[in-house]
């Protein structure tokens, strides 16, 4: 699973929520990775120290699922 802006859908949405419970707002969870979802999860990756890139891949992915 790739997740990045433009992407739409449930996944989006699961993502968006897990950001929020971490305590990074991604604003209006609506299941549309735009520029403010993009943005947070920039923030996550950096205090993860993982590539900041904004894109939620397999890594990304993995960090988010253990941080909850």
């Amino acid at each position: 699973m790739l997740l990045k802006r433009g992407s739409k859908g449930d996944d989006v949405l699961q993502l968006q929520a897990a950001l929020k419970g971490l305590g990074f707002n991604p604003g209006h969870v609506d299941g549309h990775f735009g520029r403010a979802t993009e943005l947070q999860v920039e923030k996550f990756q950096e205090s993860a120290d993982v590539h900041d890139d904004g894109i939620v891949g397999k890594e990304t992915l993995q960090i988010l699922n253990d941080a909850l």
